[in-house]
């Protein structure tokens, strides 16, 4: 071991390095890592899980409501990883790459998540502008097919769909960096 008053190579065992007298603090440093090792066993994956959907709800709720006045900003992509990466780690008790991973998947799905239910309430609207009373989870359940059986414009629902997911990627990408940083483990 190097004592870190003077540098000289001192036995693992020492308590003092013999050659400048100062005392070897390595108990502190050993507790340190065995309780950061301690939180990464105490990851609980499934809970969370839980509540990294719990809190990508908010992301959902703001995306909708942005759109519903018009707008797609990278705001709603922090809220969603900002809630999303909290609330997995209060559930699981501390949070890895792993969970770190699940977070990002967990925004991607409910992103387009909340990109369909837009895109549904706004095929709702339009419907009624125009006399006809639309069903908002007929269409929401029946998204694809009705794109596919040419009901609706594609090229505008992938691009609000491409929009939304660059602006949460604008919005949440430092934070995931930062957060994937930090964890080491």
């Amino acid at each position: 071991m190097i004592c870190p008053g003077c540098g000289a190579n001192i036995p693992d065992s020492a308590s003092f390095c013999s050659y400048c007298g100062k005392k070897i603090e390595r108990l502190v440093v050993e507790s340190t890592v065995n309780n950061n090792i301690k939180e990464v066993k105490n990851e609980n994956v499934f809970l969370g899980l839980i509540g990294g959907l719990i809190g990508s709800l908010a992301g959902v709720a703001s995306i909708v409501l942005l759109s519903r006045i018009g707008f797609v900003a990278s705001i709603a992509g922090l809220v969603m990883a900002i809630c999303t990466i909290k609330l997995y780690e209060k559930f699981a008790g501390s949070i890895s790459k792993k969970g770190i991973i699940i977070c990002i998947v967990i925004t991607l799905l409910m992103t387009l998540l909340a990109e369909n239910i837009s895109f549904a309430w706004q095929v709702v609207r339009e419907l009624d502008a125009k006399g006809y009373k639309g069903d908002f989870f007929d269409i929401f359940f029946n998204l694809y097919k009705y794109m596919g059986e040419g009901y609706f414009n594609n090229s505008t629902y992938f691009t609000n769909l491409g929009l939304v997911y660059l602006f949460n990627i604008i919005g949440a990408f430092s934070l995931f960096k930062t957060q994937l940083g930090i964890t080491k483990k």
